[in-house]
């Protein structure tokens, strides 16, 4: 009779599970599988952590009816329905110059802005309706975090940049 493992486990301890048409050993007093939804959140986890060495993860504390952010190359886009909170993503700027930032926003209500931090988390320049385009100086090799800021927002926003 050939034995063949049907599951691994990850617990440090050796259980061994066979199937066999009629029989079934086990080894162990208890045994743990992969289910499809722990797979899915072990692939979740590696995303994130892939994501956030990679620079794209984005943290957030967000409160909404609706809530939909693509962070890119060179704009930033939200559309949002009763938005209230932020959200932070790293920065991408891989040539050392001067950057224009322009904040676009169709809101029907509420309020937006956009705070570009430096490593050390300090604001280097804010975006809003009142203010929306700035220029800075940016190093490459520095990191970056832009930080959106949302009061009640209804609408949809875009943050585009680019080397002026």
């Amino acid at each position: 009779m050939n034995h063949v493992p049907s599951a691994f486990h990850v617990d440090g301890t050796k259980h061994l599970h066979f199937h066999q048409p009629q029989l079934e050993l086990k080894i162990g007093a208890s045994y743990n599988y992969f289910t499809n939804r722990n797979l899915a959140l072990l692939g979740d986890k590696i995303l994130n952590i892939w994501q956030y060495f990679r620079g794209i993860a984005v943290s957030k504390s967000i409160t909404a009816i609706l809530f939909v952010f693509r962070p890119g190359k060179d704009t930033d886009r939200a559309t949002l329905n009763s938005c209230t909170g932020w959200v932070k993503h790293m920065g991408r700027f891989h040539e050392s110059r001067t950057y224009e930032f322009v904040l676009d926003t169709y809101l029907s209500k509420g309020n937006t802005e956009v705070i570009l931090l430096d490593a050390r988390k300090q604001p280097l320049l804010k975006l809003n309706q009142e203010s929306p385009t700035g220029k800075i100086n940016l190093d490459a090799t520095k990191k970056y975090y832009l930080r959106w800021e949302f009061k009640s927002a209804t609408g949809r926003c875009e943050l585009r940049w680019q080397a002026a």
